[in-house]
């Protein structure tokens, strides 16, 4: 149960940034077109972020609990 519990808030963590933070910012950019653009790269590079934090949070457990195999040199 624990286990499950930090497993999802980790999962969660780097995804709280894109919805919290930068989608707001985006809604917001109604301006130039440059502010729009560098807020939609933000966007996407957060969410990039996010889709490769979660499966290194999932290595990172599984090593810590000695579930995965050692990491290669």
């Amino acid at each position: 149960m624990v286990d499950a519990y930090v497993r999802w808030t980790l999962y969660a963590v780097p995804w709280l940034r894109v919805f919290g933070g930068v989608v707001p910012l985006v809604t917001k950019t109604a301006g130039s077109p440059l502010s729009v653009t560098l807020a939609e790269v933000a966007v996407a590079l957060n969410v990039l972020q996010g889709g490769l934090a979660v499966p290194l949070f999932n290595r990172g457990l599984d090593r810590y609990l000695r579930r995965g195999p050692a990491p290669v040199p």
